[in-house]
């Protein structure tokens, strides 16, 4: 999986923390492992299964916007 340039970004943002493969790794399996409890609370409610998915749907939607306004304010760190 090639690595985005928001993470390298981020790494060089942080003030020399490197952000090894393993690390980026583990936080993915743990976001989709979170992402998938989380999202299959909500479907499984008893409103039902399009309240469920919508409420999903919304949820997702802002973590996504919030990911990308996070990422946009990243500046990459200044070389030696």
């Amino acid at each position: 999986m090639p690595w985005p340039p928001s993470w390298t970004t981020g790494a060089g943002a942080s003030g020399g923390a490197r952000l090894t493969p393993r690390r980026t790794h583990t936080s993915c399996q743990v976001g989709g492992a979170l992402a998938v409890a989380v999202f299959g609370a909500l479907l499984t409610q008893p409103a039902g299964f399009l309240t469920g998915t919508r409420e999903s749907l919304l949820i997702a939607a802002a973590v996504a916007l919030a990911a990308a306004v996070a990422s946009s304010r990243m500046t990459p760190a200044k070389r030696l």
